[in-house]
């Protein structure tokens, strides 16, 4: 008797599971998008865009006076890991001249980096096809 009302409780407890695996497995996909939506969206646009434009080789003709923008970022992204001074600058922002042609010459991105914005990207165009 105590046998059948083990397997009795077990086959209940194991439909029980089946129907409520799947509802927290829904909640913990909603979970991770929202922190994935919180972390990829904390950086602001223009300094994803520079950052963006860095690791695809396209960030050619700058401006970089002191305490500007562009600067700040810089220290911003090289201190969170995002991008690494090139020894042509002395492995420094301030060796950075302030105006060039190409600052892909003083600053690389790094696989953190990459990977970034890589992820941000594929957030973007998700959105984007969500409308």
């Amino acid at each position: 008797m105590a046998t059948e009302v083990l397997v009795a409780l077990i086959g209940v407890l194991g439909v029980v599971l089946a129907a409520v695996i799947p509802f927290v497995l829904k909640r913990i996909e909603q979970t991770n998008a929202r922190i994935d939506d919180l972390f990829y969206y904390t950086m602001s646009e223009p300094m994803y865009q520079n950052l963006r434009k860095l690791a695809e080789g396209r960030f050619q003709a700058y401006e970089k006076p002191a305490g500007s923008g562009l600067e700040r970022e810089l220290y911003h992204l090289r201190d969170i890991g995002f991008v690494e001074i090139t020894g042509k600058s002395g492995h420094a922002i301030r060796g950075i001249p302030e105006r060039g042609d190409n600052l892909q010459d003083h600053v690389r991105v790094t696989e953190v980096g990459r990977s970034f914005v890589e992820r941000r990207s594929q957030l973007d165009a998700t959105k984007g096809a969500r409308g």
